[in-house]
């Protein structure tokens, strides 16, 4: 079953072919905390941090 290659509980994509698993991961650094509540969505999370971003980093490792 291909859910589009996102988990729901974390924001991170995962390749779904070849040998193994290929999880990226999407890490920001920012200067302030973010209230955004229980049910927050992607696009309001880029929202919300956009103009706090202080850095970004994407680790990448296969499984």
């Amino acid at each position: 079953m291909n859910l589009g290659c996102y988990h729901r509980r974390y924001i991170m994509k995962v390749n779904c072919q070849g040998p193994g698993h290929r999880f990226e991961f999407k890490l920001y650094a920012l200067d302030d905390i973010m209230h955004l509540g229980h049910k927050v969505t992607k696009e309001k999370l880029i929202d919300a941090i956009e103009g706090h971003m202080l850095g970004e980093a994407v680790p990448v490792s296969v499984f």
